[in-house]
């Protein structure tokens, strides 16, 4: 461990700063729930500390399809234009402002986790546009479910 984090603070001292003069944002990804030199409290002293979380709840929503669970990238098949909102149903529009508070299923019945909801209901069409001002520090999550699902 102890030639890793020193390895880690040789090459964030070679890094120039930005052109604000600012040092660059230094963010490490780790794993969370070890013990000891195994938290991520123990990599703190190195820069930020940022979670996997999201990257296993992408593969949790790749896992989702097909129903048996063995979905991958490259068996998706809910992408692009045909992936859109149905005409003529109901769904929930869900904003997320922490990766951790995203359900892995049952957005419906966590709603109160979500920090804002709207309602969706298209008339005609396939796409629903929200304007929203985020700030580039902000990690934010959008997830838009049927509103009759669990």
């Amino acid at each position: 461990m102890v030639g890793v984090d020193t390895a880690k603070d040789a090459i964030y001292s070679r890094l120039h700063d930005t052109q604000d003069g600012t040092r660059p944002y230094w963010a490490l990804e780790v794993f969370g729930g070890g013990p000891g030199t195994l938290s991520p409290d123990a990599f703190t002293r190195s820069g930020d500390v940022l979670g996997l979380d999201g990257v296993k709840q992408l593969k949790s929503a790749f896992k989702s399809y097909p129903s048996d669970g063995t979905g991958s990238i490259a068996t998706l098949k809910d992408f692009g234009e045909g992936s859109g909102l149905t005409p003529g149903v109901s769904y929930r529009l869900y904003r997320y402002d922490r990766l951790d508070a995203v359900p892995d299923s049952r957005f419906n019945a966590h709603a109160p986790s979500a920090s804002a909801t709207w309602p969706i209901r298209l008339v005609s069409g396939t796409t629903f546009t929200l304007s929203q001002k985020i700030r580039s520090d902000q990690t934010v999550v959008y997830r838009a479910v049927r509103a009759s699902a669990p």
